[in-house]
């Protein structure tokens, strides 16, 4: 037996997953690196999280490369 509608709803949440704790994870970050005053003032929430996106965009890019 397929459950094709689990399959998506699984896929969806997943991702859905991943993205609220990349933002949770931004949170922290820029919490952080605001109260040990590594970043500059004018900075707000925004730069941490394309940061993030930065990150992560590089670790999979790295890992796409090794596994080819």
């Amino acid at each position: 037996m397929k459950f094709e509608k689990r399959d998506n709803e699984y896929i969806l949440g997943k991702y859905f997953g991943y993205f609220l704790m990349l933002i949770i994870f931004s949170i922290i970050l820029f919490f952080v690196l605001s109260f040990f005053k590594k970043i500059p003032e004018s900075w707000n929430y925004f730069y941490v999280f394309f940061m993030s996106v930065f990150i992560v965009l590089i670790g999979k890019g790295i890992k796409f490369w090794l596994e080819t």
